[in-house]
């Protein structure tokens, strides 16, 4: 699937198409959820490069660039959160990034 249709998945729904439209963009396999989608590939990749490599030190090379670079994103964002969750605002905690840290601590 490519990712026009899925940007125009997440498009049609804010847009309020009716419960039989979206049965038939369902029938084709539409994923509606795109971030959660593309957060998971990467975390597959991840847990791919952790079992061939034995570590999660991913080098931006032509195969890794974009896997070193999630990487990367991912690590600010958690050093962001625990400053956060240390500082005075700890109840604006974001579920999604709090599911994503645990998800990213069960690797090796």
């Amino acid at each position: 699937m490519s990712l026009t249709l899925l940007f125009k998945a997440e498009e049609a729904v804010m847009n309020g198409l009716n419960s039989s439209r979206i049965h038939k963009i369902n029938a084709i396999g539409v994923v509606w959820k795109v971030r959660t989608c593309l957060w998971m590939k990467m975390y597959e990749e991840l847990k791919l490069f952790q079992q061939q490599n034995k570590h999660t030190i991913v080098p931006v090379t032509v195969t890794t660039k974009q896997l070193a670079q999630w990487l990367e994103q991912k690590r600010c964002e958690y050093k962001a959160y625990m400053d956060m969750s240390r500082g005075p605002n700890t109840e604006k905690k974001i579920p999604s990034i709090e599911e994503g840290i645990r998800l990213l601590e069960q690797i090796p």
